[in-house]
């Protein structure tokens, strides 16, 4: 230990920095040398949990007590390490001293606003007075503030909520002291309207990036009077209520007014999807820099989709989820999207086929991230259809081959190319045995993590990190396919599935995989061992 504390401050921090911040509180807590060379590491993120009483409620057994999970970091001792936080993340309600420290370097501040926090009573908490806990949490949000408005160096704000929902003081806050915030991460938003809805979009305007989940939003005025200029990454979530107010046809026009946006994530009540108002949206370039766009729940008929998305600008990013997804989607993406993607990710699409992955594979060759499909081996041609995709540093299908060996060597040649792939999942993913059954003839089966079937090729993948195999009740690996993987792939960290059935020998061979320095081994999708 003498030999790390001698080392120069410079060089302990850069070890140390790849440690996560519970091992360097155990380093730390080691000698003090290292805990004074720590101290600004441990101080940089910060994670305090209220000690007000929590309690979790059942119809059958009443109140019942939370223990604190952490222990509580007082005001006074935040305070005399103020100048070293960048995070700070505050669970649960506080007294007003936190809340009045002035932190010079922070950076991120994050509240979750749990409803299991109560405010103190007498009598063993065996009551509760809802007239003071209304209180408490009103007052909590004029606290937070305040802390906003002694703070103006923040950049990005995280709030996990729960009824009562932020005051219009809270967001005005956001509005008259922060000058360029980035990034507005918000989950559990609803019921708002009115003044404090007003001054919520006021807030908005001045973020880059905003990732909302909400439950329900008044409709407003203000909306159409803002052009948020400085929004360019946009996640927004809703519910089925959003149709009564602010539905997916008023979120589009929302969308429209950001005319710098790079990235869209926009997931909504597939019932209210303004088709012609996007594919219109879409067609005047509303988006002329758009790099990164994410579909969910898009449930209209083939031809219908095809249409939507005819007028797609050259993306980088693309994300679908359908239920309807058809050969005239497939043709327009090939159209659209083939010369430009990085990542492409259709996870959960049935009707995904095993050719449509192939033209994938063997067209878009600036590919580096492709989840979704299933590619059948029998299909796979080296010869006049390689893998044109050298680029791609994860691959995420179902590969399913034959009986006959020499189909899954074709698969494990093709993978053998993929010099990059760091990532591999030819496991179930999100694909269960019904969509497996309609996609899947009789008598395929999963490619076999084998030496018989090909695996030895692999040994060109130097950079592969993780492996997640089928998570089956077959009996697929050997010792010697275990072992290999063990020695023929350094780059190894992490390696998930069922090795074999025999509780026991599962044991075993996963001891194999850690004894040769591999991280994380999962040897089942419900159990891990470490």
């Amino acid at each position: 230990m003498a030999g790390i504390t001698n080392l120069p401050q410079e060089i302990i921090t850069l070890i140390t920095d790849y440690l996560d911040r519970r091992d360097r509180h155990r380093l730390a807590t080691t000698c003090r040398n290292l805990y004074e060379s720590l101290l600004s590491l441990l101080w940089k993120e910060v994670f305090i949990q209220s000690d007000f009483p929590r309690f979790n409620s059942s119809l059958h057994c009443g109140r019942v007590a939370i223990p604190a999970d952490r222990p509580v970091i007082s005001s006074i001792r935040l305070a005399q390490h103020a100048h070293l936080v960048h995070h700070l993340s505050l669970d649960g309600p506080f007294s007003s001293e936190y809340y009045a420290i002035i932190f010079p370097q922070l950076h991120t501040l994050s509240f979750h606003l749990d409803t299991s926090f109560y405010a103190p009573c007498d009598n063993n908490h065996a009551t509760f007075n809802h007239t003071s806990d209304t209180s408490l949490k009103a007052e909590q949000h004029r606290h937070r503030a305040g802390l906003i408005r002694l703070n103006p160096t923040i950049k990005d704000i995280i709030i996990r909520m729960h009824n009562p929902q932020p005051t219009a003081d809270f967001w005005d806050a956001i509005s008259t002291t922060l000058s360029e915030p980035t990034r507005l991460f918000i989950s559990g938003l609803s019921r708002t309207d009115g003044d404090i809805l007003d001054s919520f979009w006021k807030a908005c305007n001045l973020f880059e990036d905003i990732h909302c989940w909400a439950h329900t939003l008044g409709d407003t005025k203000l909306v159409s009077q803002l052009s948020f200029p400085r929004l360019k990454r946009i996640s927004f979530y809703s519910s089925d209520k959003f149709r009564m107010w602010f539905g997916a046809a008023a979120q589009l026009a929302w969308f429209k007014r950001c005319p710098n946006l790079t990235r869209l994530h926009w997931a909504f009540h597939s019932r209210d999807f303004p088709a012609d108002k996007f594919r219109e949206a879409l067609e005047q370039e509303s988006w002329p820099i758009m790099e990164d766009l994410s579909l969910d729940e898009l449930d209209q008929q083939d031809d219908a989709l095809a249409a939507t998305l005819s007028r797609l600008p050259p993306l980088r990013i693309f994300r679908l989820r359908s239920t309807d997804f058809g050969p005239l989607v497939f043709d327009t993406l090939r159209r659209r999207l083939f010369g430009t993607l990085r990542i492409l990710d259709l996870t959960g699409i049935v009707y995904f086929t095993s050719r449509m992955a192939l033209d994938v594979l063997t067209e878009c060759v600036h590919l580096e991230d492709f989840r979704g499909g299933i590619v059948n081996a029998q299909e796979i041609n080296n010869v006049s259809r390689p893998w044109v995709c050298l680029g791609l540093k994860r691959l995420s299908t179902i590969i399913v081959s034959g009986p006959d060996a020499s189909t899954s060597k074709n698969a494990y040649e093709a993978l053998s190319r993929l010099t990059c792939l760091e990532t591999l999942d030819i496991g179930l993913g999100n694909v269960g045995n019904w969509e497996l059954s309609i996609l899947v003839s009789r008598g395929m089966q999963h490619l076999p993590w084998s030496l018989e079937y090909g695996l030895g090729q692999l040994s060109t993948l130097t950079k592969l990190r993780t492996v997640s195999l089928v998570d089956n009740i077959q009996e697929l690996l050997t010792d010697e396919d275990v072992e290999w993987t063990a020695d023929n792939l350094p780059a190894l960290e992490q390696v998930k599935g069922r090795l074999c059935v025999n509780d026991d020998r599962r044991e075993r061979l996963a001891g194999v995989l850690r004894r040769s320095g591999i991280l994380r081994v999962d040897i089942g999708r419900h159990q891990s061992k470490y």
